[in-house]
């Protein structure tokens, strides 16, 4: 018994087109597969070349006094203001992330996964500046990604209560020693005296 008959079946020649298209169809299935996962690697590149980007400033020393004013002034027992441009600062940094990820330029769970109880601490701290500010401005969406990424943090799963917890006087104290430890390396990165050529 056949499951296959092949007679009067031509592979070149007249006749042989059904052969050719089939040919053409997996081959043209195949390149756009590979088309698919360049794209795909292409991507996963640059989700992570934008997160490196975003560790690098977060790590600068601009955002490190502005993190070490934010917490000399809750240390103080000061509210943040909008007049603060240190509390401003952050939050426009994480209002770039918030709105990088709402708009796929980088990827959710990358983000989730290395910022997630950070931008919770900051939002804690920052969300009454920020209210105030749309108040203020009449401006309720301004500022609306980093609520929109504290949020999305907030339903990943994650158990974050010491993110969301205020700051205790011995949290700060801790986190502005490691502040000036930080600020300090980078000063003294970049007054290294350079080597005689």
């Amino acid at each position: 018994m056949k499951f296959i008959n092949t007679d009067g079946m031509s592979f070149v020649g007249p006749g042989s087109e059904w052969f050719w298209t089939a040919v053409s169809a997996v081959v043209l299935l195949a390149t756009l597969l590979a088309i698919y996962r360049q794209v795909l690697l292409q991507r996963g590149l640059k989700e992570a070349q934008q997160s490196e980007e975003l560790a690098r400033e977060w790590d600068s020393e601009r955002l490190l006094r502005s993190r070490l004013a934010i917490a000399l002034t809750l240390q103080e027992g000061k509210d943040l203001s909008p007049s603060l441009s240190s509390a401003a600062r952050i939050a426009d940094f994480w209002d770039k992330v918030g709105s990088l990820v709402r708009y796929g330029h980088v990827g959710r769970e990358q983000i989730t996964a290395q910022w997630a109880d950070i931008i919770l601490t900051y939002w804690t701290m920052l969300e009454p500046m920020i209210k105030r500010l749309r108040i203020d401005h009449g401006m309720p969406d301004e500022l609306e990604h980093i609520e929109w990424l504290a949020n999305l943090m907030l339903r990943d799963g994650h158990e974050h209560a010491r993110a969301l917890t205020p700051l205790s006087p011995d949290r700060i104290t801790a986190w502005i020693e490691l502040l000036k430890e930080d600020i300090a390396l980078e000063v003294s990165l970049r007054t290294l005296p350079t080597a005689p050529q």
